[in-house]
């Protein structure tokens, strides 16, 4: 599948959209590690919650996931343990429900810890706009947040919605094609794409005879196919790369089609914050919306901004060595482990 880039978004829990439940501004806080544990920090780089996790996630619904001696719970922003740890498996909280692994099977629970869906899944998703995808003897469906079937177990694959709109694959895990349905559980945009990914600002792309493009929610090519791949809008811009069906380079397109930001990038993510990740002779650096550098290429990975920063790697080789700092949007670095 094509979503890759959108998909691990580094302050999103999936694709773009960001969540309504996501912490904004200044009071979000992010995950660091120091000595072998982990702990929280503020914009400024302020830690806030001291290391004492053995993992710890990004804060969902006022909530963030931590991993004590083997085990999953949750902590508030002040740091206190709002859930104990006591699952094997759970996932972020959205809209009011994280998913929790129990006995091999998924449920889910609420806020304050009640097992809200009992588990009966072997595989679940988050909730967005009160419905999330679960998995079934071998197949994918969606419920409500009451844990009432939406649409049943039919899709080999079946993503979150985006748009009022849920990426769905029919046909089998291999050669099927994508389509959409809506909110009712209707097949909204027939299964038709070998490849395609969500729906944002009223676009998707998808794959067309080869080349990708981009489809409106009524199904009409909206942006001529044209791309080698392309991926979801967001701040106005979507990314798309261009020149051959291996390598080429990364650029930006806006909502006509039009490349606004031409694609002279070796490697790029989509924008967060109005900013992206571009590489550029060997480097990582971000861009704004208009392409202009705002962080000059000087890392050898980065993710994306997540409400004035963004976590870098300095120094190693790609998935080797070097050290993740957190930077704020001039580059200066805010946050460095001391171990």
């Amino acid at each position: 599948m094509q979503t890759n880039k959108a998909t691990f978004l580094w302050c999103g829990l999936l694709a773009i959209p960001l969540f309504a439940g996501d912490l904004r501004g200044a009071d979000v806080l992010r995950p660091v590690e120091k000595d072998g544990k982990h702990g929280y920090i503020n914009a400024e780089g302020k830690l806030l919650i001291e290391p004492q996790f053995d993992d710890a996630g990004e804060f969902r619904d006022g909530l963030a996931r931590v991993n004590v001696g083997g085990k999953w719970g949750f902590v508030d922003t002040k740091g206190n343990m709002a859930i104990n740890p006591m699952y094997n498996e759970v996932g972020d909280f959205s809209d009011g429900r994280a998913s929790i692994k129990k006995d091999g099977k998924h449920g889910y629970i609420d806020k304050s810890g009640k097992v809200v869906i009992a588990p009966a899944y072997s595989d679940a998703g988050p909730f967005v706009d009160g419905m999330a995808s679960v998995k079934q003897e071998g197949t994918w469906g969606y419920i409500s947040s009451d844990g009432r079937w939406l649409a049943s177990p039919q899709f080999s694959e079946a993503a979150h919605f985006s748009d009022g709109l849920a990426r769905v694959k029919t046909g089998g895990a291999l050669g099927g094609l994508y389509g959409y349905i809506n909110e009712s559980g209707k097949m909204a945009i027939i299964a038709q794409y070998p490849e395609a990914g969500h729906f944002v600002d009223g676009l998707a792309p998808v794959k067309i005879e080869g080349d990708w493009g981009y489809i409106n929610k009524s199904g009409e090519v909206a942006i001529k196919p044209q791309f080698k791949q392309a991926y979801e809008f967001s701040n106005g811009r979507a990314m798309v790369r261009i020149g051959g069906t291996l390598g080429g380079m990364y650029g930006y397109i806006d909502k006509s089609g039009e490349m606004t930001i031409n694609a002279k990038f070796e490697d790029a993510r989509p924008f967060a914050n109005e900013r992206a990740a571009v590489k550029k002779d060997g480097k990582w650096g971000y861009i704004d919306t208009n392409g202009r550098f705002v962080v000059e290429p000087q890392f050898t990975e980065a993710k994306d901004f997540c409400s004035g920063l963004a976590s870098v790697r300095k120094g190693g080789t790609l998935g080797l060595g070097g050290t993740w700092v957190w930077i704020n949007s001039t580059g200066r670095v805010v946050w460095e482990p001391t171990s």
